[in-house]
């Protein structure tokens, strides 16, 4: 059964796509370490479900 989100004056259901890219789609998590990134985030969006998740945008910074 789907769990809604309730507030004073809506009833809720998102749902959300997480992507996470490089510049031109490098591979930089490999291996060992994308199986890990995985495990930890299903962990935590599996466990915390009274959490809300949150979308970071980080932008690089281009000097000179």
């Amino acid at each position: 059964m789907t769990e809604y989100r309730r507030s004073a004056h809506c009833v809720y259901d998102i749902k959300y796509h997480m992507v996470w890219t490089t510049k031109y789609r490098k591979a930089v998590l490999t291996g060992q370490i994308v199986r890990r990134a995985r495990e930890v985030i299903r962990r935590v969006w599996c466990d915390k479900k009274s959490h809300n998740k949150l979308l970071v945008v980080s932008y690089p910074i281009h000097l000179g």
